[in-house]
């Protein structure tokens, strides 16, 4: 696990030069990623796992969702969050809390109706993600609206341009830190199901991304 806990060093360390910012109108850049997020507003409590400096969770806030709790086990993306928070006025309503997989462990079943994770799930070990795919089942209502982002597949084509280096079969790592767990939409899905039920897939590209950077989504819903 020493890549795992490099990569959350790294990160940690990629948050600290972010800062707090007064949000001018209720937009996160990408039409498509709003249109879901819309989606998720309708659920009354909503975790936003990996949530970085909370965009979406902001996000979120802007457009009426009533509950919304941002984890992220970087300090610096998490102070970066509450501070946005606080200079935007959104007092009530809206969390933010440092926490790793272990987040989950005092969490009780059937508590929220709402999940978000963006490009989190693919960028730690196989065997976290599942314990947490598990307990993301366990804390998360019956039929409760389930989004998952992941990063591009990582073809051939695409690594010649990220330049990294292959550890394992799927597992790809850039100076040392672990920076893609690299599985087909099928792998995925395969692993989704043993928890949640099939909605929607799609694959779409940011604004303010390169041309054929295709991230995926994945629309689930809780099993009962």
């Amino acid at each position: 696990m020493k890549e795992y806990q490099a990569a959350l060093t790294f990160w940690n360390s990629f948050f600290k030069e972010e800062k707090p910012e007064k949000l001018q109108e209720a937009t996160v850049g990408c039409t498509f990623l709003e249109a879901k997020l819309k989606e998720l507003a309708s659920a009354h409590k909503v975790l936003d796992f990996g949530c970085g400096t909370g965009w979406a969770s902001l996000y979120l806030k802007q457009i009426g969702c009533e509950d919304i709790t941002g984890v992220d086990q970087a300090i610096n993306a998490i102070d970066t969050a509450a501070e946005t928070a606080i200079i935007n006025g959104f007092t009530e309503g809206i969390t933010f809390i440092k926490g790793d997989e272990s987040y989950f462990d005092n969490i009780k079943n059937n508590t929220y109706d709402g999940f978000f994770s963006s490009n989190t799930l693919d960028v730690i070990p196989m065997a976290v993600t599942s314990k947490i795919l598990t307990q993301v089942h366990r804390i998360c209502k019956p039929d409760a609206m389930i989004f998952i982002m992941l990063n591009p597949y990582l073809t051939l084509e695409l690594n010649e341009k990220i330049k990294m280096e292959q550890i394992s079969q799927d597992s790809y790592t850039k100076d040392g830190i672990l920076r893609c767990v690299n599985r087909s939409k099928a792998e995925w899905v395969a692993l989704f199901e043993n928890y949640f039920i099939m909605e929607s897939y799609d694959e779409f590209e940011c604004d303010n991304e390169p041309k054929g950077y295709g991230r995926r989504m994945f629309g689930l819903r809780n099993k009962k």
